[in-house]
């Protein structure tokens, strides 16, 4: 609840003005509160600020300041493999998420008011006549915590080990392939979207190759990833990345049962390759980084529920079985490098 959050916060930091905690309030509703349009200056500003900030090994590097939010402390960073790279990526990405409302703002300062008898007047009126703008630190915390952070949504916290990963990889190499594996409805294109929002990335996506009408037979069901048409996917796709060439390749649209139109992929840093059964024992070698996305099976139904309830009943007696069938018989989950639950 954010009156224990707050109440850590006054025994953390007992000098912290009203000023201060209405600053709390604010961040735990909007976020860091603007939109950042230009990352590279973005990250510009995180090194400096950064460089000037003392190490301190009694911060906590993650501070929660709300059910959706976390503060990332710079002077706990110093004592962490997080780079300044990683910090940035995330802090853009929560920051360019609408989020919060002038309502429940109000709200959480009333609940200051209310449980802490504390007089919160003066800061309603301040903040409805600045059009709920962003508040600064009071100059006494400043002065005696030196507060140094980024604003973060804490779910993105599951993303460091990949970012770390491939911040890791792309220090090596000009381009890299990443997979992105996992069960249906897990958060495999969630994910995928969220690094093209961080790198330049081409992404090619499985559901492009699934089976033509031709080669549909129970004996192909059977095989293990077999519902994918694999032998097009290596030859559209697979060798031109190997061979670092620009290409192009059919997408077949399954609700027609036809190839719909063609794809051109300008070779970029990033390419990836998004969907279940991207990790046929033919596609591996090309992946510097393989991920797998899974969800628990109940979570999976409540999912599939929501967002294809027409298609509920087809997935759990066809498409999960066969991806099940898929994941076991060739060890996906314990080929990847990355496990990841959503």
């Amino acid at each position: 609840m954010l009156k224990d959050i707050i109440e850590k916060h006054l025994n953390n930091y007992p000098k912290m003005q009203m000023q201060d905690l209405v600053k709390l309030i604010y961040q735990s509703e909007f976020g860091c509160g603007h939109f950042v349009s230009d990352k590279v200056n973005s990250l510009k500003f995180v090194k400096e600020e950064l460089e000037k900030t003392p190490a301190c090994f009694e911060t906590p590097l993650f501070e929660n300041i709300g059910d959706r939010f976390e503060r990332i402390n710079f002077s706990a960073m110093k004592n962490s493999e997080l780079t300044p790279e990683i910090v940035n990526s995330l802090f853009v990405m929560s920051a360019n998420q609408k989020t919060g409302t002038p309502e429940g703002f109000l709200q959480k300062l009333d609940m200051i008011k209310t449980s802490f008898n504390l007089d919160t007047d003066f800061f309603e009126k301040l903040m409805k006549e600045n059009n709920f703008s962003p508040i600064s630190h009071s100059e006494e915390y400043r002065k005696l915590y030196n507060p140094a952070y980024r604003v973060i949504y804490s779910d993105y916290k599951l993303f460091i080990p990949i970012l770390e990963k491939i911040e890791s990889i792309i220090s090596k190499k000009e381009r890299i392939c990443i997979t992105i594996d996992g069960r249906c409805a897990a958060g495999k294109t969630t994910l995928t979207k969220l690094l093209s929002s961080i790198y330049d990335t081409n992404v090619i996506h499985m559901d492009d190759f699934f089976l033509p009408l031709e080669l549909r037979s129970e004996e192909r069901f059977k095989e293990p990833g077999g519902n994918i048409h694999y032998e097009r996917f290596l030859n559209e796709v697979i060798n031109n990345i190997k061979n670092n060439n620009d290409f192009e390749y059919n997408v077949f649209d399954c609700s027609k049962m036809s190839y719909v139109e063609k794809k051109e992929v300008k070779i970029l840093p990033i390419t990836i390759i998004e969907g279940s059964y991207s990790m046929r024992p033919e596609f591996r070698e090309i992946y510097d980084l393989k991920i797998f996305v899974d969800v628990s099976k109940e979570e999976q139904k409540n999912r599939l529920l929501v967002r294809n309830r027409d298609m509920f009943q087809m997935f759990v007696d066809r498409f999960i079985p066969m991806e099940e069938n898929y994941f076991n018989n060739l060890k996906i989950r314990e080929q990847c490098d990355i496990v990841i639950n959503l």
